[in-house]
């Protein structure tokens, strides 16, 4: 049994050096996204944010972007579905290589879905499939097709005396 090192103590330096600082908010970045997967919600979410603002100050813009997406995936999962959506509309996808703009698009989809706006979550997946293939990265375009084929699947059927109408 073995102790797992967190960014801290795997990155040998401070926040005060520019290129240590850019190295350990991307290593805290990495953490969250292990964490978020692993649905571990009680990761510190102020940590993130510092290496977000760090990744913001130092001109990366897309490891930025990432976090924040990170954040707000995180607020999704937790039912903060306002501030999900109000971080979400600090982003702008244009500059966003495909891969980041289909994780985008996934992201307004999850927002568009917890509210019953199917449209907006259907136009979500739809411009998301077109970046994901662009992507080239075959596990993107399978997520994003599951969630549409899922969109698309009936939510209820209406049975009157036994038979099923529509």
């Amino acid at each position: 049994f073995f102790k797992q090192k967190t960014a801290y103590e795997i990155v040998d330096c401070d926040w005060s050096s520019d290129v240590c600082s850019s190295n350990l908010a991307r290593c805290v970045v990495a953490e969250a996204e292990i964490a978020l997967v692993s649905r571990d919600l009680g990761y510190q979410a102020k940590q993130l944010d510092t290496a977000r603002a760090t990744l913001e100050a130092r001109g990366d813009r897309l490891n930025a972007a990432h976090a924040r997406h990170l954040e707000i995936r995180r607020l999704v999962l937790i039912g903060r579905l306002d501030e999900a959506e109000r971080a979400l509309a600090k982003l702008d996808p244009a500059p966003f290589p495909p891969a980041q703009r289909a994780a985008h698009d996934l992201v307004v989809a999850g927002v568009a879905l917890r509210r019953l706006k199917t449209k907006t979550a259907s136009a979500a997946l739809a411009h998301g499939a077109q970046a994901a293939r662009a992507s080239g990265v075959p596990a993107l375009v399978a997520e994003i097709e599951t969630a549409a084929l899922a969109l698309k699947a009936p939510a209820a059927r209406l049975i009157v005396s036994g038979a099923e109408i529509g």
